[in-house]
């Protein structure tokens, strides 16, 4: 019932919400995997330039599956946060080459959905905060016996960077605000569909084809039905969600059926 948007094809405010917080993320997640990657490649060449070793030369094939071993064969990181990098780095390659399956799930209105930290039927929640974490903890485990180079990449990201996450923080105040007025709606919205019975709501068929002009516009039978639903105290929300009709279009028949009634 509720794989249906009754407000038409405009995003509501929670939804439009949660896809700037999914795309201010989304740039992160982009920032930080660059970084990471070019942190522990040019520290372990600069480093290996030192010890007169070259492990990592230019042209190298499969180059970062060798570093992250590099990286784990001298205790930088563990097999477990290795795999857990190059998941990640998998993640950001979604992102970058199929970032549609990372926002479809927002198109339909979720009243179904649990907004368990803001939902996604693909879209990871918490990468950003692995990943912040592991360019730290990187930087700690190199520090003391590596040599690193110099790198204006943090430096020129760094106003984007604090705004975005300042973006992040207040977007995810709203959408926690937008989400308990949802549930409170949901519950409305049950407690109606309960209170009039479910049963009794589908002997009218909301939904039947016979309801329906190929046009979409309503039939007699569908005028009918919809007239039922009005006498039954149905609500223009629930009534569109029954119907598959824009809820503007059920509150303007329904004042029509008032002026008759």
């Amino acid at each position: 019932m509720f794989n249906y948007n009754p407000r038409g094809e405009n995003l509501r405010a929670l939804e439009q919400n949660i896809l700037k917080y999914r795309a201010f993320e989304m740039v992160m997640i982009l920032f930080y995997v660059e970084e990471i990657k070019l942190i522990a490649l040019r520290t372990i060449r600069v480093t290996d330039r030192f010890r007169n070793n070259d492990r990592l030369p230019e042209g190298t094939k499969k180059l970062y599956q060798k570093l992250w071993k590099i990286l784990v064969s001298e205790k930088i990181l563990t097999e477990s946060e290795k795999s857990d990098i190059e998941a990640i780095i998998d993640y950001r390659n979604d992102i970058a080459h199929s970032i549609q399956e990372l926002v479809f799930d927002l198109n339909l209105d979720s009243y179904s959905k649990s907004f368990v930290k803001f939902s996604g039927e693909k879209y990871q929640y918490g990468v950003l905060t692995r990943l912040k974490n592991y360019k730290d903890l990187i930087y700690e485990r190199f520090m003391g016996g590596y040599v690193f180079e110099i790198n204006m990449n943090p430096i020129l990201f760094a106003q984007a960077e604090r705004t975005y996450l300042i973006e992040l923080k207040r977007l995810d105040k709203k959408i926690v605000k937008l989400l308990r007025e949802r549930k409170v709606e949901n519950k409305v919205i049950e407690g109606e569909i309960n209170a009039i019975g479910m049963e009794k709501i589908e002997s009218f068929q909301p939904y039947h084809p016979k309801n329906f002009k190929s046009n979409g516009q309503l039939t007699s039978e569908g005028a009918r039905c919809l007239n039922s639903l009005f006498s039954m105290g149905c609500s223009g929300i629930v009534i569109s969600y029954l119907m598959r009709k824009p809820l503007k279009t059920i509150n303007k028949k329904k004042k029509e059926w008032l002026k008759n009634a």
